[in-house]
C-alpha cells in the first residue's frame, strides 16, 4: 500500500472486498468521479446489516495485518476528484465487470471517490468508463467529432490553462500564460463544433468559457473577463463582423468609437500591455483574408487552426459511422455528390443523414418493418440539401479587406 488513502480502504471495507470478491486477493484502486453513470448496472451495498466492517484502526502505514493486496492506479484515472461528501458503497457492472464504487469521507473534511476491483481487470474498467464518459459528451453536444483537432485543442487550450507544473515553468521564464487562436475555413466544418467540445471540457475542469455576440457584447462584460484568479477562454465567433462593424461605422462617431474601443482593447490585451493570465483568446471567422497585420502579428496570435472541407475519405468514414446500413450504397452516394460539382461541408452531410433519418420514421409510422429508404429518395433528399444550401448564394459573400 502506497497511502493513506488504499490503507483505509482496506481496513474499512476489508470483509465487503472479500465478499464481493472471494476468489481475489490482489486489488486495484484509482479515483473516477461519476463511474457509476456510465456502469450498466449499480446496487447499493447495505453496509449496516449481513457484512461486518472492521473498525477504523490507527492510521500508521503498512500497520495492517491483512492478505489482501492493493495497488494505486490514481494517475491512471487522472486524480477526477468528486467534492460531494456521501459514504456509500455500491455495486457496479460495466463491459461485464464488477467493481466496488465507494465515496468516502476518508479525513476530517476530505471525501474521495473511488472505484476499486480485481487488479487485472481495473485498468479496463477505467478505460471502459472513459470511452462511455467521452461518448456521453459527445452525444451531448449532438454532433460527429470526426477530424477535429481535438487532442490539439486539449493540449494548447485545456491543459494549457490547468498543468500547474507548466504555470510555474511559465512563471521561472517570464513568460505569458495567454494564448490566441484563430479558427478559419467555410462554415460547416467544425469551428463552432470544436468550440461546442472545449465548452463541455472547460466547465468539466471549471474553466470559465465565455462567448462574445458582438463588440458591444465584448465592451459590457469586458471588466468582468479579466480577472486573472479565473482560468478562462475567450472566444469571438464571426470575428469578420466585429471588423465590418468597424469600417462599416465609419460615418458614426459613437458606433466607430465602440468598434475602436474593442480592436483597441484587444490588441492591447493579446499584445501583454495589460496585465493578462490565464487566459486564451478564440477567434473565428469564413474569411482570415480579411485580416490584416494589426491582429495576425506574432504575439498576438499564436496559432491559426484552419477547418477544411471534408475530403472524399472522410466523408465516407461520417456515412459508415451515420448510416451503417447503408453501407452497400456509400460509394455510389459518394459518386453522385461529386457529380454535383459544389463544395460539400460536415454540416450538408449532417443534414443530409438527418433526412434520411426523418424519411425512415415515417416509412415506420405507415408500419413498414424494414424502414430503409431506396436509393433514388436519397437522392431525392441530397438534391434537396443542396438546393437549400446553395439559395444562400443570393447573398453575396464578401472578403474585401476590413482592417
Amino acid at each position: 500500500m502506497k497511502t493513506e488513502q488504499d490503507f483505509y480502504v482496506l481496513t474499512l471495507y476489508a470483509d465487503i472486498i472479500k465478499h464481493e470478491f472471494p476468489d481475489d486477493r490482489d486489488f486495484g484502486i484509482s479515483f473516477l468521479a461519476d463511474s457509476e453513470e456510465y456502469a450498466e448496472s449499480v446496487i447499493p451495498i447495505d453496509i449496516g446489516t449481513g457484512v461486518q466492517i472492521s473498525p477504523i484502526p490507527t492510521p500508521t502505514i503498512g500497520g495492517i495485518s491483512s492478505d489482501l493486496i492493493i495497488h494505486s492506479h490514481y494517475d491512471y484515472a487522472d486524480n477526477l476528484l468528486d467534492s460531494t461528501i456521501l459514504s456509500e458503497v455500491n455495486r457496479c457492472i460495466i463491459d461485464g465487470m464488477k467493481f466496488l464504487k465507494i465515496i468516502t469521507p476518508l479525513f476530517i473534511g476530505d471525501s474521495h471517490d473511488i472505484i476499486l476491483a480485481p487488479e487485472r481487470y481495473i485498468k479496463d474498467i477505467i478505460l471502459a468508463a472513459k470511452k462511455i464518459k467521452d461518448y456521453k459528451i459527445n452525444s451531448a453536444i449532438h454532433a460527429p467529432l470526426i477530424d477535429l483537432p481535438l487532442d490539439m485543442l486539449k493540449r494548447d487550450v485545456l491543459d494549457f490553462l490547468t498543468n500547474e507544473n507548466f504555470a510555474e515553468f511559465c512563471k521561472k521564464y517570464s513568460i505569458k500564460q495567454k494564448r490566441g487562436f484563430i479558427f478559419s475555413g467555410p462554415p460547416g466544418n467544425g469551428k463552432t463544433l470544436s468550440l461546442a467540445w472545449l465548452k463541455s471540457q472547460a466547465l468539466q475542469q471549471k474553466i470559465e468559457f465565455r462567448a462574445f455576440k458582438s463588440a458591444k457584447d465584448y465592451m459590457e462584460h469586458q471588466d468582468s473577463s479579466s480577472d486573472n484568479q479565473n482560468k478562462r477562454i475567450l472566444v469571438f465567433e464571426e470575428f469578420d463582423t466585429y471588423l465590418q462593424e468597424r469600417k462599416h461605422n465609419e460615418d458614426d462617431d459613437r458606433e466607430q468609437t465602440s468598434s475602436n474601443g474593442v480592436m483597441g482593447s484587444l490588441l492591447q490585451v493579446l499584445d501583454g500591455i495589460e496585465d493578462t493570465a490565464n487566459a486564451v483568446f478564440i477567434f473565428t471567422t469564413n474569411f482570415i483574408s480579411t485580416f490584416d497585420s494589426a491582429i495576425m502579428r506574432p504575439g498576438r496570435i499564436d496559432k491559426v487552426i484552419t477547418f477544411e472541407s471534408p475530403t472524399s475519405e472522410s466523408q465516407l468514414k461520417f456515412l459508415s459511422i451515420y448510416l451503417p446500413e447503408y453501407v452497400d450504397i456509400e460509394n455510389s452516394i459518394l459518386d453522385y455528390l461529386v457529380t454535383k460539382n459544389v463544395m460539400i461541408s460536415y454540416a450538408m452531410l449532417k443534414a443530409i443523414v438527418d433526412n434520411i433519418r426523418i424519411r425512415e420514421f415515417w416509412l415506420m409510422q405507415g408500419g413498414k418493418e424494414n424502414p430503409k429508404i431506396e436509393y433514388k429518395d436519397i437522392i431525392e433528399v441530397i438534391d434537396n440539401v443542396l438546393s437549400n444550401s446553395n439559395r444562400g448564394k443570393d447573398v453575396k459573400d464578401t472578403e474585401e479587406s476590413i482592417l
